[in-house]
Parts: C-alpha cells; structure tokens; sequence
C-alpha cells in the first residue's frame, strides 16, 4: 500500500465492533467475546470468551475493555454499536467506494485497501497512524510509514 503498510490480520469469530483503548490497542468486540490486539504488533495481549454482552452498553456505543484496558470504558464502533471510527486522522481520510477502501491524504497522495468481504467497521485511531478495517471474519491492521 506504498505509505501505509499491514502490520497483520487478526482472526475473530463474528466480528462486531472495534475500538481504540488508547493509539496502540484495540478493543475488539465479536460474538465469541472480547479481545485486545496490540496494533503495532497485531498480536492479541488479552482473551475474554464471555459473550453475554454484560460489558456492552449499546446505548452509549460503549465496553468494558480487558487485560492493560481492565475496567476502562471504550468508545466502540461498528454493527452492534452503529457507531463509525473516525474516518479523517493525522493528514489521511478513508472512504469506502465499491467495495473497496480508498486512503487519501490531504496532499493527494491516494491508495485503495482490497476488501474480499462485507467491512464491518474502519476507521483511524486518534492520531491517524492505524487504520483497522473490520469484516465478519477478521480485523486487518495497517500503520503508516513515517514521514508520509
């Protein structure tokens, strides 16, 4: 993807929705419970199997995160919550156009994201240096190269 590159794709069962505990970790929400993927990495750091959404606030677009996020409250988005992540971050915006991503920056530089399946969720984290991009299935990571 030239400036940006993947850093992994992470496996989960029915994914649901995603959020950033903090720039580097991800709260990942699907219907086998709940999970938190170090992003610079792509490696999960934390498992919780529980799935009886009592972590889920669907009002607030809010859960309970776990592991090095035990006991924050973390803005979610994607299918259960109807939220979205911030789609303009740190100079990029995404859009989704026929399927596929497009990553714009504000300089014009521009990169399409192949998507195979139905995207759930994607969106920047606070600083714009990850993009997550969520199907069904998995959660694909991307980090930007410096100085781009």
């Amino acid at each position: 993807m030239g400036s940006w590159e993947r850093v992994g794709v992470v496996a989960v069962g029915g994914l649901t929705d995603v959020g950033f505990a903090d720039e580097h970790l991800l709260l990942v929400i699907g219907h086998q419970g709940r999970g938190l993927v170090d992003c610079w990495t792509a490696e999960r750091v934390a498992r919780d199997p529980l799935d009886d959404w009592s972590y889920f606030d669907d009002q607030a677009g809010t859960a309970v995160g776990i592991g090095p996020a035990a006991g924050q409250v973390v803005q979610v988005a994607g299918f259960m919550s109807e939220r979205s992540l911030p789609d303009r971050a740190g100079g990029w915006r995404v859009s989704q156009h026929d399927g596929q991503l497009r990553v714009e920056s504000e300089s014009g530089q521009s990169e399409l994201v192949r998507v195979d399946e139905e995207v759930r969720v994607f969106g920047f984290n606070g600083d714009g240096t990850t993009l997550v991009v969520g199907t069904s299935s998995d959660i694909a990571i991307y980090s930007r190269t410096t100085g781009t």
